[in-house]
């Protein structure tokens, strides 16, 4: 491989992160917005039981007792939006090196259930997240993982108001399987389109155009995981079951180990 491939393979790879950050920063906006309105919930809320126990509008002990139980359930749930917040640095943002390092399952899949419940809740969607067991251990880029999961996840949100989405892992002869099954027919994620490459000579304006402008379909999402799982030695099937599209992410037996 000549220098001229060698870069033009490198500018394809930094193009690739470009587009990566850009879609995880717009889950982060979409996120940070959502997760405001339940802090502005919770914290009145807390507010507010405070400001009667102050002001002794308490009718009697137990009920101030109540209010003051009320508000310690409020502050666990503050707590736990911002371990939520907390979570969404776990997403990947454009790094183009690969850091594979050793992570249980579990807590993946922790991470993963902290990004989407609540969108998934706001919807009314069912989803039915199946943790895998304590000693199943993945080798793999955690965060290009989560994030190429969370892509797809979000993706689907947007478009559908009802359903299930199941999340599950299999383990295989030769490899890992994370199933994904949502609740959209595949020629949704199938309609062939081209990825918004650069030209090797852009100017900063034309990148600044570039990013302000991109706004990947479905299918563009779809290569743009492909691309995330390919880098770590992965693949992705995507079938039709029924109603629902089955989507697999397929990681190689090398990347797992057990406790």
């Amino acid at each position: 491989m000549d220098k001229i491939e060698i870069l033009q393979k490198d500018l394809k790879l930094t193009q690739e992160a470009l587009l990566l950050a850009t879609q995880v920063n717009a889950y982060k906006t979409s996120f940070l917005g959502r997760i405001s309105h339940e802090l502005r919930c919770h914290l009145s809320s807390l507010l507010s039981l405070h400001q009667l126990i102050i002001a002794d509008l308490c009718e009697d002990p137990a009920e101030e007792r109540e209010f003051i139980n009320q508000a310690y359930k409020a502050g666990c749930k503050l707590m736990k939006i911002i371990e939520d917040i907390s979570t969404v640095s776990k997403l990947e943002y454009g790094s183009i090196a690969l850091n594979i390092q050793p992570l249980p399952a579990r807590d993946f899949f922790h991470d993963l259930y902290n990004l989407i419940y609540l969108p998934i809740h706001n919807k009314h969607i069912k989803l039915n997240l199946i943790f895998p067991s304590n000693e199943l251990v993945l080798y793999t880029d955690s965060k290009r993982l989560l994030t190429a999961l969370v892509i797809l996840v979000e993706t689907a949100i947007n478009h559908i108001s009802t359903g299930v989405i199941d999340i599950w892992v299999q383990e295989k002869t030769n490899q890992i399987v994370v199933n994904l099954s949502l609740p959209l027919v595949s020629e949704y994620w199938l309609k062939q389109d081209s990825f918004p490459y650069l030209k090797s000579n852009f100017t900063k304006e034309e990148l600044r155009e570039f990013t302000d402008k991109i706004s990947l379909s479905p299918s563009l999402k779809i290569e743009l995981v492909k691309n995330i799982l390919g880098s770590m030695g992965g693949s992705l099937d995507i079938n039709q079951a029924g109603t629902k599209t089955e989507i697999k992410f397929l990681l190689p037996l090398e990347t797992i180990s057990y406790l």
